[in-house]
């Protein structure tokens, strides 16, 4: 019996993986990358886009920074 349980947990697995990939990562059921740009807000329920960042902002800020310095030092 002890070990029915833990066969249930276990088939529950896949179930967090796929939602997990589902939500957090934007992956559509069938492998592929959700590539929409604008979406519902559930909120607002006002069409809002998603942010398209290629760097990490807080690395952005480091060179800003560090831009700005050097041309202060120059």
């Amino acid at each position: 019996m002890q070990n029915m349980g833990r066969i249930s947990a276990n088939n529950e697995v896949p179930v967090q993986k796929d939602l997990t990939a589902m939500f957090l990562v934007r992956i559509n059921p069938d492998s592929n990358k959700c590539t929409a740009k604008e979406q519902m807000s559930k909120t607002t329920e006002r069409v809002v886009k998603q942010k398209t960042s290629y760097m990490n902002p807080h690395v952005i800020s480091f060179i800003r920074d560090l831009t700005e310095f050097y041309l202060l030092t120059d």
